[in-house]
């Protein structure tokens, strides 16, 4: 389920142009799923009536962002993490009982280990 409308992206993203919107809804589905696994739940267990709640609709929407914005593994340039924004959208939402949920694979904290290490 998209949480986040191509149309809320273009605007988070600043993008005027129908271009890339078929590449967006794809990486916002990606998002959904590694901020899933980072978080040990599925996103429909966060939700109240339909609804994330607005720090996980910001978290999808920063992801994207970055991976929209990096599309390859290697930078040339040397970016730098903002300080810890995504940890701290989703550190609330995190939950510990490793092993006991089926609906999602759990990932220990594989996507903060590879978010944070591409800007290393």
């Amino acid at each position: 389920m998209a949480y986040i409308t191509v149309e809320q992206l273009k605007h988070h993203l600043r993008i005027e142009v129908d271009a890339d919107d078929s590449y967006l809804d794809g990486l916002e589905k990606v998002a959904e799923v590694a901020i899933a696994n980072e978080l040990g739940k599925p996103l429909a267990w966060y939700t109240k009536k339909g609804m994330l709640p607005t720090p996980l609709q910001h978290a999808i929407k920063l992801l994207v962002g970055d991976l929209y914005n990096n599309r390859e593994s290697v930078a040339f340039a040397a970016p730098h993490e903002v300080p810890r924004t995504l940890h701290y959208l989703l550190q609330p939402y995190r939950k510990y009982d490793v092993g006991t949920s089926t609906d999602v694979p759990y990932v220990s904290n594989s996507f903060n280990r590879s978010f944070n290490q591409s800007f290393a």
